[in-house]
């Protein structure tokens, strides 16, 4: 088999009419172009070389890999936020802790699929939300199960007619781990690339209780805020090298997507390896 050039233009106009038919018109002889060099067209190339050799481009280039074992989540862990979650999961260099702690989050029922691959065991990927963002996560059996009370038919069954529900709020505990390309049938080493999965490993629901106070993780946070003014409209989450001045507004985020938002007040979160006040 020959490959060509995996990039061209050519003369395929289609037309829908106000009744919804589709007409599609295709001048074959006419002269194929070649797609402008630009930076899209080097990010699409990148991508065909590192397809081309691939034996499963399903698996090559969805970034979840389901795990069906347990880890070990218990203990002191990383406040952490859905923002840092989305915000990194492209960028699989970043230092962020293994393990993250998001407080107050809502986990989407799923719409698709809830088993891997045609296999019997449930694993699926659905939104994880909280105030900050949303991002999305694996989901394994021992997770959902736990979350609706359900056996692994019941829970099937319930997928089949839209009748999961999981609680509204929950605490999770969210892992982060590296998937390269290369074990997924790359034919070429270097062709290899990492995808970031996020994968949720425990829950608590929330206790809708005002005597049951909030994670002890949470609670130099909320001292922070309380010192704020309050902002009715949201919470955001940035690095310092966002911080822009304002004119009119104190200051504002500016982000590599372009996007810009206005800020009043700002809390710092410094790390330190030892115990501070």
């Amino acid at each position: 088999m020959t490959i060509g050039k995996p990039l061209v233009f050519f003369n395929l106009v289609c037309k829908v009419s106000p009744d919804k038919q589709r007409e599609i018109n295709h001048w074959h002889d006419s002269l194929l172009q070649d797609s402008p060099q630009c930076k899209q067209t080097d990010e699409l190339l990148q991508i065909f070389e590192n397809l081309r050799g691939a034996t499963n481009t399903v698996a090559l280039t969805t970034p979840f890999q389901p795990t069906h074992t347990s880890m070990d989540v218990s203990g002191e862990q990383s406040l952490g936020a859905v923002a840092f979650m989305d915000f990194t999961s492209k960028n699989p260099e970043a230092e962020l802790p293994p393990i993250m702690q998001v407080m107050h989050g809502n986990l989407e029922e799923p719409t698709g699929d809830v088993t891997y691959g045609g296999s019997d065991r449930i694993w699926f990927v659905t939104k994880l939300r909280d105030v900050s963002a949303s991002a999305d996560v694996g989901v394994p059996e021992r997770v959902a199960l736990d979350l609706t009370g359900l056996d692994r038919d019941g829970f099937k069954n319930a997928a089949a007619t839209g009748d999961i529900q999981f609680p509204l709020l929950c605490n999770f505990r969210v892992s982060r781990s590296l998937k390269d390309t290369s074990e997924a049938g790359a034919a070429q080493p270097s062709a290899s690339e990492k995808f970031v999965n996020h994968t949720i490993q425990q829950t608590t629901p929330i206790e809708w209780n005002a005597a049951i106070p909030p994670n002890a993780a949470y609670e130099p946070i909320l001292g922070l805020l309380n010192n704020y003014p309050r902002h009715e409209e949201s919470i955001l989450f940035g690095y310092l090298s966002d911080i822009r001045t304002d004119p009119h507004y104190g200051f504002q985020l500016a982000f590599p997507n372009g996007n810009v938002r206005k800020g009043a007040a700002a809390v710092v979160v410094i790390a330190a390896m030892q115990k501070s006040q």
